[in-house]
């Protein structure tokens, strides 16, 4: 049993040290189409890391020709799904300004709002990504009403409205907390303002008849 488990471990150990031979070899070679070929490779066996490593390397190469397109494209995925969401948006919005008339750029516009609302946090923490994402998805529904995404993207802004609802009233509950301490009247003030402006803000709120 022994044996085994140290087998395993050593031939666990070869592979790892022959894949990243194999990448530190591809970084000092100069035969760019085997890079290329390297880093779609690296993509396709979800090796996101390493494939980054080679598109970044081969992208100033390939500016201008077709592969382009599948080496910026690749890249912007590759930083996704190693859950970088914000670089992700950046290189999924900067694809589809450069390259309008892709096949990809609807996919790339989509994908800059799915990233920004993937970078999006809990209601109780600072939205402004989710306001960023909300902008973003808004404005590819107005650019591609016919979209195959329109429908997840409605679902997404949905979802944000209901985020930006909930940390609404989560703060305007806060100042009613507060308001039971030693500076109550100034609280008191601010929760009936926001009590007031929640109520403006969400009128179909289920919170509104607490408040």
């Amino acid at each position: 049993m022994r044996k085994t488990v140290v087998l395993s471990l050593f031939v666990g150990f070869l592979v790892l040290s022959g894949c990243t031979t194999r990448l530190a070899k591809l970084e000092r070679s100069s035969d760019f189409d085997e890079l290329y070929k390297g880093a779609i490779a690296y993509y396709e066996q979800g090796k996101y890391g390493k494939a980054k490593i080679l598109f970044e390397k081969i992208s100033p190469y390939y500016r201008g020709t077709i592969e382009a397109e599948k080496v910026q494209f690749y890249w912007a995925y590759a930083e996704y799904y190693q859950k970088l969401y914000t670089l992700a948006a950046f290189r999924f919005k900067n694809f589809y300004q450069t390259y309008g008339r892709s096949e990809y750029a609807e996919e790339a516009e989509f994908m800059h709002a799915f990233s920004l609302f993937s970078a999006s946090p809990d209601s109780n923490l600072d939205q402004t990504s989710s306001e960023e994402a909300v902008v973003a998805m808004q404005n590819f529904l107005n650019r591609r009403p016919a979209s195959r995404y329109y429908q997840q993207a409605n679902d997404m802004i949905n979802e944000l409205q209901v985020r930006f609802e909930t940390k609404a009233y989560e703060r305007a509950k806060l100042y009613y907390k507060l308001s039971t301490g030693l500076s109550f009247r100034n609280y008191l003030e601010a929760a009936l303002v926001t009590f007031e402006s929640f109520k403006q803000d969400y009128p179909d709120s289920k919170f509104n008849e607490e408040l």
